[in-house]
């Protein structure tokens, strides 16, 4: 029997170290190479990857900030659109006050005339009169839009006739009138007649101390003459002024 071991266990031990060596071979030679080369590949996909994420954050950036930008442009479009609506507003708000203005001189107006016409015996003097008082509220009509426009574009009443953009005072002489000038916050008319008060004068004060520029400004007529106060019934006869 242990003849027999003797004889083959070379032969055993041969083929077992065959085996191993030939196991050995094949996953260093062939087995390692491949899972070497897996590697590799997955590596250089991970890689392109990242290179793919990287350029997506890029251009996620660029997106988000051009988007940043276009937002800050509509919010910049949109307050320019609301300041001209506001202005738009605001020129609309002026035009109807001056609308209405006029609309109040003509009346005015037409009211002094409809008195001359009326009017009973008078001497040349009183006649030539209560035609320069008319002429006189003619001209400070126009004075009055003016002082309303610079009101409202300056948002405070002009102190002068140069402020509100008008002609100097005595350049409204003509006749008994000797000139028309914005004074202290009042339009004035100065005149050359006889008058049983010193002075006279005709005055047109606006109703509020500072006038609300979006809305027309209301006037208070005042005279220290007889003859305007009877001509304008809503002016009120003061004995000074």
């Amino acid at each position: 029997m242990n003849s027999d071991m003797k004889s083959w266990f070379p032969a055993l031990v041969c083929a077992i170290a065959i085996a191993v060596v030939g196991h050995l071979t094949q996953w260093f030679g062939f087995t390692k190479p491949s899972i070497d080369a897996v590697r590799a590949e997955a590596s250089a996909a991970n890689a392109a990857t990242n290179v793919r994420v990287d350029e997506n954050e890029k251009r996620t950036t660029a997106v988000e900030a051009t988007t940043k930008t276009q937002g800050e442009k509509i919010e910049t479009l949109d307050a320019r659109a609301a300041a001209i609506e506001n202005t738009n507003q605001a020129q609309d708000k002026q035009i109807d006050a001056l609308k209405q203005q006029t609309a109040a001189n003509t009346q005015d107006l037409k009211e002094m005339k409809a008195h001359i016409a009326s009017g009973g015996t008078k001497t040349a003097a009183e006649m030539q009169l209560e035609r320069d008082l008319v002429d006189a509220v003619g001209r400070m009509s126009e004075v009055k839009v003016a002082f309303a426009e610079s009101t409202a574009t300056e948002a405070r009443m002009p102190t002068s006739n140069a402020q509100a953009g008008v002609q100097a005072p005595e350049k409204y002489a003509t006749g008994a009138l000797k000139r028309i000038a914005i004074e202290n916050g009042a339009i004035v008319a100065h005149f050359d007649t006889q008058n049983p008060n010193p002075n006279p004068q005709l005055r047109f004060l606006p109703t509020e101390a500072k006038p609300d520029v979006s809305q027309p400004i209301r006037w208070r007529c005042v005279t220290n003459m007889p003859v305007a106060s009877r001509m304008f019934t809503n002016c009120e006869l003061k004995t000074a002024l």
